[in-house]
């Protein structure tokens, strides 16, 4: 269906209203005709509901058409307008039309009016479309200009006037576009001065031609201060002439400062900039940089022609100078030479011409290029020979033309393995693998094409072992011997490309494993905010990566366990290794806590992750569980061991439940001739409990009685809303539960004895994990009930009114008192009850002869303490009674023999017979139990060790072999384990089920699944033993760890392929600084100045010093400390090979070990170097002998160095004359202080004595940060 358009319809005839409205229906438009007849209600609309268009009646009472239209017009130029009029002259239609109507229509010609309005809505509607497209339009304009980082401008093209500028000229300038557009000539008098008539006639001439244009001027900020400029204008022309100027200003203030720099970079390196521009002057304006009026020895006020410029050529080069220069003006060839120039003083010198020509139109505009002063090279290049070989990375001159090999240093014989003599019979040909020949081929072409002199790039040679390198090279041309040849040097990077490539798959690797693993990596700096988070965090935790970094771990830590992990933290900040931290509870984003351990290493000396990384794992579901067992396992042992009731075990178990579930609130309900009675509640309130005491089991009578009533679990999740609960919703209100869930306590007898029971404040489903909890709870209140029945509550209450009359003779414990022998010297009358033997009998008999022979050891053992323990316990044993049977006795003896009324042992035993039975029954109801067991994630087994029967819960047939038909023994468990772990695990088992003092094992091992493949698991059994303590049966269970195992692993291999990262960037250190070296020998080499030579060679020596520093850390397995003495003593073997052919000097060291920081380890190396230096070059006469001594050592904690040679001596004036003014000096000052180190030179009766002093540090930061 189409548009509905609104119509507005001033007429207060009703025929005629009909009659237009009949007319309008005709038409195939969907329409809404509002009426009215005065001019408030036409105002009202045109401000509130603004229609599609207006039709009018020409004569009204109130209102005449003509009003109307006015009034329409006002606010709404382009709304359609119709006047309807029943007579009107042409005259008053053409007036009408005129003032604004669209149309109008006769009544008695009515059936126009339809056609009329079809068109006119038609019309209006593409009116709003074109005017939402001009709309958008403008918008877009806007934002493009908004989104240009530049201001962008309109002017008058005669006046220079502005018509706009945009937003950005406040950001760039400081100046609003209104000031700039009030203030005449605003944009003329802000140009600097020095700039200003260039800039205005450069433009005024441009656009009276008409040519689109650019230059480059200063401006003057609100802040006073002057920033670069780059005007782009486009010249808009009207009728052939100027009319309009458009551009954008482009701040490049930077790009000038950075041409500065390079200006000054440029001077250093004797390099200057020449221009010639044909854009004015046909015959070319020349300009000249400061550095080419240096090379060439002219004023600074000197302004030359072209005619000059050609002048300064010698004549031996005029010929070549000349040709390049119009071959670049004719065909825009560039050119790259060099030529002999003879300056204004008369000097020759040597240059390379460089020369770039740019065209407009097909004509030659402007001509660009530089000089560089290469004379000192030229010279050089003569000599390379007498230094060539001294080169640490292979070089060769080889001719462009043939390839054939011209010259090779000592480096490349060594690197490639060829002779000289095999070398001078080779071209490039023969070092390049044969696939690789057309690629050198072609790019000899290219060279030659381009005439490049320089070039650089990656290559594969071959040595004579065949063996394929990988190379940089970086070739330059120079003249060798008369001719023009290529001078190469040559990097093996094939280590470096070799270890690059290792580092990113190991990168990949472990993005993949932070990625997808288990585990979650963090980053804490030194306070132990997140400076890093793993992706997978926030499946564990909830938290992403965005909301943790930058706040602090620890708060989000349960306060109990806060403490104790930030100081496991302090611990790896100072230990300096790895931490592994006991479970905690970390804060899940939902509000519940969740159980994680961590492993934390250090590696905040990393300066990728500078840091301490924290490895964590979620072991929410592992401490679960192991939780629940331990509850489990304490209530039992109690239960068996202890004197509580049922009620107060009941109690503790509860209070540990609720423990493990923060949120969770129990209670047991005994179950009493039918009506509920409260067993224990401990978190529940009283008056709750006295409210549903006595309530009487039924169906719909809240959750418990239920229970009870069904013998099944009922689950309230919501008590609000389950007819359960109807009639004790109160009960909710009163004492804040939402929840109930209860299930029934059902005996040996299925008679209900009671309900467990839960309450959460919020309405709530019971989880998994809730649900295996409520099942194994019940299985052990059902274990509980069983074992604490109304006799066996009696013959507690009985045994306890035994052992009080025991303390008057007249209980059923035995006290006795035995000499030093182990003979009775007395016998309580209770003999008679508790073994049926007369205590006279026993007189002078000694006890061992009453107790079974396998006890008989043990009890010995015991009685050999009493003179050291004075008290013992001694474990149930058996003791023969009077009628030649067995009975288990518990004895307690105390060492009284320096008590005059004893003088003996004082032995109370009792008879533990039936303690013993009904431990043997509980423990039978404990494998009940333990099957229960079968809902965890753990395979349960129960080990019948007399009859060698190994059973397994259905989840072992799952996940391990079990194919054999026969019963499952032992033996088929040791086939599956595998054969490594074998031998330790069955000494293990045999030791744990020989020593009958142990009833717990657990081992690790690998066990075979049903894939073949083997997992490690995690055992852990229970022995039960018979009387003798023989092991009669284990019941246990296999725990899958190998997730968490390989885990681990991944952490090992993750920190070890950082540890490779942190080799390989020290090996990357030293190959740069060796390459830097290499680079550095070259411009030496090809130095005149024999002073710049010296110091280059002086820095060549320095560099490698600080190499030397990273090789051996790369050799060593610390990346933050080396052996002082062995870098000492490489550093001074490097200093001797590049001085031993001057002098004749024999090295002595006496060197202890000591490691330092390499941070000290930096400056206190480049010191001995200056000092050595000195030694080589001022110590000595030339040829003379002499010695150098070089010592360190340490004394509290104070590194100490020593430097003694048997030279000439310090001159007497060598503070004042050389201190102030020797760089090397100057440097031994800087580093001392950085340092913090005492240092001295002394003058001996032959020779001089350096000494320095520091005291070791961990320094952090860079070593020779001061140098820089």
């Amino acid at each position: 269906m189409g548009k509905a358009y609104h119509i507005l319809l001033i007429d207060n005839d009703e025929s005629d209203t009909d009659l237009i409205e009949t007319e309008l229906n005709k038409q195939d438009i969907d329409l809404h005709l509002d009426i009215i007849q005065t001019e408030g209600q036409l105002i009202d609309r045109l401000d509130n509901k603004p229609p599609d268009l207006v039709i009018s009646d020409y004569n009204l009472p109130t209102l005449s058409g003509t009003s109307a239209l006015r009034i329409v017009r006002d606010q709404h130029p382009q709304l359609p307008f119709i006047l309807v009029a029943g007579s009107i002259g042409e005259e008053k239609a053409v007036d009408i039309m005129l003032e604004g109507a669209s149309d109008y229509a006769m009544k008695d010609n009515i059936e126009r009016l339809g056609a009329a309005v079809k068109r006119e809505l038609q019309n209006y509607e593409q009116h709003l479309q074109k005017q939402h497209e001009l709309e958008q339009a403008k918008k877009r304009q806007q934002s493009i200009i908004d989104s240009v980082d530049g201001i962008v401008w309109e002017a008058d093209a005669q006046t220079f006037e502005f018509h706009y500028i945009s937003p950005q000229v406040r950001q760039l300038l400081g100046y609003t576009p209104k000031e700039w557009l009030n203030t005449p000539n605003f944009w003329q008098d802000h140009i600097h001065p020095n700039d200003r008539p260039r800039a205005v006639s450069y433009c005024h001439h441009k656009t009276r031609q008409g040519d689109n244009h650019e230059f480059e001027y200063r401006m003057l900020t609100a802040n006073d201060e002057y920033v670069w400029f780059r005007d782009y204008v486009s010249v808009i022309m009207e009728d052939g002439k100027p009319n309009q100027l458009r551009g954008i200003m482009l701040d490049i203030t930077q790009q000038k400062n950075a041409e500065r720099q390079r200006d000054k970079a440029y001077k250093i390196a004797k390099i200057g900039h020449w221009e010639i521009d044909f854009s004015i002057n046909k015959n070319g304006t020349v300009y000249w940089s400061n550095a080419i009026r240096e090379i060439l020895e002219v004023d600074e006020d000197f302004q030359p022609t072209v005619e000059d410029s050609i002048s300064f050529i010698a004549p031996q080069s005029q010929e070549l100078g000349k040709n390049a220069f119009k071959e670049a003006v004719a065909n825009g060839t560039s050119y790259d030479n060099e030529i002999a120039i003879r300056t204004a003083k008369g000097n020759t010198r040597w240059v390379r011409n460089t020369g770039q020509a740019e065209f407009k139109d097909g004509q030659c505009i402007r001509v660009y290029g530089s000089f560089q002063d290469i004379t000192g090279r030229k010279v050089s290049e003569k000599k390379y020979r007498n230094i060539f070989n001294l080169s640490p990375q292979p070089m060769w001159v080889y001719d462009p033309e043939t390839l054939k090999f011209l010259d090779v240093n000592r480096a490349a014989i060594s690197h490639y393995g060829y002779s000289y003599e095999e070398f001078m019979d080779m071209t490039l040909k023969d070092i390049r693998p044969e696939g690789d020949i057309p690629e050198l081929m072609e790019a000899v072409k290219e060279k030659r094409r381009k005439k490049d002199s320089y070039y650089e790039g990656l290559f594969r040679h071959k040595t004579k072992e065949e063996s394929i390198i990988h190379v940089n090279i970086k070739r330059n041309s120079i003249d060798y011997e008369g001719r023009e040849a290529a001078m190469v040097l040559a990097e093996d990077v094939t280590e470096k490309l070799e270890a690059e490539r290792e580092r990113q798959l190991s990168e990949q690797k472990f993005k993949s494993l932070v990625r997808s693993g288990a585990s979650t990596i963090a980053v804490l700096n030194e306070e132990g905010i997140f400076s890093y988070i793993s992706e997978n965090h926030e499946q564990i935790t909830g938290w992403s990566s965005q909301e943790l970094t930058g706040k602090n771990a620890f708060k989000f830590m349960h306060p109990d366990d806060r403490d104790r992990v930030r100081a496991r933290f302090r611990k790896l900040q100072t230990k300096k290794e790895n931490q592994h931290t006991l479970p905690y509870r970390f804060k899940h984003k939902e509000g519940h806590w969740i159980w994680k351990e961590s492993i934390g290493s250090d590696l905040s000396q990393s300066p990728v992750l500078n840091g301490y990384v924290i490895n964590s794992h979620d072991v929410t579901e592992r401490r679960y569980y192991r939780e629940l067992e331990k509850i489990e396992r304490d209530i039992l042992e109690e239960s068996i061991t202890g004197n509580s009731s049922l009620s107060v075990l009941a109690e503790k178990l509860l209070l540990k439940l609720e423990d493990l579930h923060s949120c969770m609130t129990c209670s047991i309900q005994k179950i009493v001739n039918g009506k509920l009675q409260n067993l224990a509640a401990p978190s529940l309130p009283k008056a709750y409990l006295a409210e549903i005491e006595g309530i009487s089991i039924g169906n719909n009578m809240c959750t418990c009685c239920t229970a009870a009533y069904l013998k099944e679990p009922v689950i309230a999740e919501n008590i609000y809303g389950n007819p359960r609960w109807e009639g004790y919703r109160h009960l909710g209100d009163k004492y804040n539960f939402s929840a109930c869930w209860s299930k029934p306590i059902i005996d040996s007898d299925q008679n209900v004895v009671a309900t467990f029971a839960i309450y959460y404040k919020t309405p709530q489903a019971p989880s998994d994990r809730e649900k295996n909890t409520i099942d194994r709870v019940a299985h052990l209140l059902r274990l509980l009930f069983d074992s604490f029945d109304k006799e066996k509550a009696e013959q507690k209450l009985a045994l306890r009114e035994q052992r009080f009359k025991s303390l008057v003779q007249d209980g059923s414990d035995l006290i006795a008192i035995l000499d030093q022998n182990g003979n009775y010297t007395y016998v309580a009358p209770t003999s008679v009850s508790v073994l049926g033997i007369p205590p006279e009998e026993f007189i002078g008999n000694n006890a061992l002869d009453y107790i079974h022979d396998k006890h008989k050891g043990r009890i010995q053992e015991v009685l050999a303490t009493l003179p050291e323990t004075k008290r013992a316990k001694i474990k149930p044993f058996l003791f023969k009674d009077g009628k030649g049977e067995w009975r288990w006795v518990e004895t307690i003896i105390t060492n009284l023999l320096d008590n005059p009324a004893v003088d003996g042992f004082i032995a109370n035993s009792r008879d533990v017979t039936t303690q013993i039975e009904r431990e043997q029954k509980l423990k039978e109801n404990l494998e009940l139990y333990e099957y229960v067991t079968k809902a965890t994630d753990d395979v349960v087994y129960d080990w019948n060790i007399a009859k060698d029967i190994l059973q397994w819960d259905d989840s072992f047939r799952e996940k391990f072999p079990y194919h054999t038909q026969e019963q499952y023994t032992i033996r088929h468990w040791t086939q599956n384990i595998h054969p490594e772990d074998l031998p330790e695990v069955k000494e293990s088992l045999n030791h744990i089920l020989e020593n009958t003092e142990k009833s717990q094992w657990e081992q690790e091992y690998r066990f075979q699944k049903n894939d073949g493949s083997y997992a490690t698991v995690f055992e852990r059994g229970f022995i039960i033993r018979d009387g003798q303590g023989n092991a009669v049966r284990m019941i246990g269970s296999l725990q899958d760890i190998t997730e968490l195992k390989q885990h681990e692993k991944e952490l090992e291999a993750s920190l070890k392929e950082k540890e490779t990262l942190l080799r390989e960037i020290h090996h990357r250190v030293k190959n740069n600084l060796a390459v830097v070296s290499g680079m550095m020998q070259l411009q030496a080499f090809s130095e005149e100045d024999e002073s710049l030579k010296d110091k280059l060679f002086d820095s060549v020596v320095r560099i490698k010093t600080m190499a030397s520093i990273h090789e051996l850390l790369y050799q060593s397995n610390s990346y933050s400390h080396l052996q002082l003495g062995q870098n000492i003593k490489k550093l001074v073997s490097n200093v001797t090979g590049a001085f031993q052919k001057d002098a004749n000097i024999t090295l002595h060291f006496d060197l202890e070990p000591v490691a330092i920081n390499i941070n000290q380890a930096i400056p206190c190396s480049l010191i001995v170097n200056e000092v050595v230096t000195n030694v080589y070059k001022h110590a000595f006469d030339q040829e003379q002998k002499g010695t150098l001594h070089v010592e360190i050592f340490e004394e509290n904690k104070i590194v100490h160095i020593r430097i003694r040679d048997n030279g000439q001596g310090l001159p007497d004036n060598f503070d004042s004359a050389f201190k102030g003014n020797n760089l090397g000096l100057q440097l031994i000052d800087t580093l001392a202080i950085q340092l913090d180190a005492n240092y001295g030179y002394e003058s001996l009766d032959q020779g001089t004595l350096f000494t320095l002093s520091f005291e070791k540090a961990d320094i952090k930061g860079i070593g020779n940060a001061q140098l820089y």
